[in-house]
């Protein structure tokens, strides 16, 4: 703060009355999420350039993401007396009119806006799970929103884009400014993104609100991810192995200083989804190493206005060209188990092929054999849980119980598609009949489509069977709603 007043009161020496500089250091600030001290930078441009539609539209964006619809409509309102045509400004106001529209479904720490007639049945379900997880998160990170935190359920992708940017077009379904999170509807529908998990993304969104909070918002944006990524207790995501493995073995792995920029700038269209993957792989390392008590000192140097440069060393006793290389040594350690490596690999292929001609000349058990050795070579490859699941579920071989092992490693990394889920249940509940079990992957395929009558379907049914009638009865509610929506 002393080095930017400093250089801020030089700029009003050279040149009094321009704005420039204020409306610089707001849209900083801004994309760092400093609202207040941003909203008073932008404040200044507009009173020394009230023809700034920039800075009004700086402002308006800055107030919609810190939650203060109402300040932001009269910015917003403004800006369009001053250019009625300016398109930022145009999407802005039509927002905040959806946004008004909204029926807000509260809870004890969250509360849900969404549009009743598009989506009917998410909400209540995504309540439910939020007041679940949410004492967990907060004791992990040892700190709770003073205020309870938004969720804007967006029924379109363009209305949830211009939310967190204010343009109409943004590759994602979720994010989070902080005491806001903004979604689009997990529905598959030509407007939106199509389905995806929305409990994960919604664990995901708010460990960012609880770690952006404890942090006042300056937690490195690598961190914050990873630290999300890490929360969301997924097993690492198959699509992320291969990423991982090449840039552990080429030594392509970005260092932490290039981690932010591979998200906020990435050179290559791999760059962000690898950031995303190394970012939670290098917050796994630092808290097997280091523990969750020194991830909650880190966040409070953060707070305290510190840089990584000075917090890692300060608690790990490593600099960070010294912490990058245990962590590569460590990555080393983790790929070295995948059997990406040329002799594993020559051996995974021969098993393949030998076990689908076991299943050509009907010689189920044999095959199964070579999938298991298979899989132990490659244990994160999904096509040997795929084989085995169906193998172990043939009348031939008839195990549903290693059959449900192989369909639950499946359905962990399934976000987009209920159908392995489905099948997991009515294997726990009528070969296995264990009821919990079977709920699980049942309420997993209606995290993943909560407009699937058969998700609710099955839910209801097992919930019914373990005399959970306030549970089933939701689903039969949601059934319902869901037989009324517009086709």
């Amino acid at each position: 703060d002393a080095s930017l007043l400093a250089r801020m009161a030089k700029a009003r020496e050279l040149r009094p009355d321009d704005a420039r500089p204020m409306f610089e250091v707001a849209e900083q600030l801004g994309s760092m999420r400093q609202y207040d001290r941003a909203r008073t930078y932008y404040e200044e441009a507009i009173k020394r350039a009230p023809w700034s539609t920039a800075a009004r539209n700086g402002l308006g964006l800055l107030l919609t993401q810190s939650g203060d619809d109402d300040a932001a409509r009269t910015t917003l309102e403004a800006a369009r007396l001053l250019d009625p045509y300016n398109r930022e400004t145009t999407n802005y106001l039509r927002l905040l009119d959806d946004l008004k529209s909204y029926t807000r479904l509260e809870g004890k720490h969250f509360i849900i806006a969404f549009d009743k007639e598009a989506d009917p049945v998410a909400a209540q379900f995504m309540l439910d799970y939020l007041d679940e997880i949410h004492p967990a998160v907060s004791a992990k990170y040892e700190w709770s929103p003073e205020q309870k935190t938004v969720i804007e359920l967006f029924p379109t992708h363009d209305r949830f884009s211009v939310r967190t940017t204010g343009s109409p077009w943004i590759g994602t379904v979720g994010a989070a400014t902080g005491p806001i999170i903004a979604l689009v509807s997990p529905r598959q529908n030509a407007q939106t993104l199509g389905l995806y998990n929305w409990s994960q993304v919604l664990k995901h969104e708010y460990t960012h609100t609880i770690t952006l909070g404890a942090t006042e918002n300056r937690i490195p944006h690598w961190m914050t991810e990873g630290l999300a990524v890490l929360e969301e207790e997924q097993p690492l995501r198959f699509e992320w192995t291969a990423m991982l493995y090449n840039a552990t073995t080429k030594g392509t792995l970005f260092d932490l200083n290039q981690l932010t920029w591979a998200f906020v700038r990435p050179k290559k269209p791999s760059d962000r989804a690898m950031a995303y993957a190394q970012s939670g792989w290098l917050c796994r390392y630092l808290t097997d190493t280091y523990g969750q008590k020194t991830i909650l000192l880190m966040l409070a140097d953060f707070r305290d206005g510190k840089s990584q440069d000075d917090v890692f060393p300060l608690r790990t006793g490593r600099s960070l060209d010294q912490l990058f290389s245990d962590f590569k040594i460590w990555a080393g350690v983790q790929t070295s188990t995948w059997g990406y490596d040329k002799e594993s690999s020559e051996k995974y292929q021969l098993l393949a092929k030998e076990a689908d001609a076991f299943v050509r000349d009907k010689q189920f058990k044999e095959a199964a054999d070579a999938w298991e050795k298979a899989s132990a070579i490659r244990p994160l490859e999904p096509m040997p849980h795929q084989r085995l699941a169906g193998l172990y579920l043939t009348k031939e071989l008839n195990n549903p119980e290693r059959a449900l092992t192989h369909l639950g490693v499946l359905a962990k990394d399934q976000t987009k598609d209920t159908r392995i889920a489905r099948r997991a249940a009515r294997v726990a509940r009528d070969e296995l009949k264990d009821l919990d079990l079977a709920a699980e992957f049942a309420n997993r395929a209606v995290h993943i489509d909560p407009y699937s009558i058969d998700a609710h379907q099955l839910a209801m049914d097992i919930a019914n069977a373990a005399g959970k009638t306030d549970l089933a009865k939701k689903h039969e509610i949601a059934i319902e709603q869901i037989r009324k929506m517009k086709p």
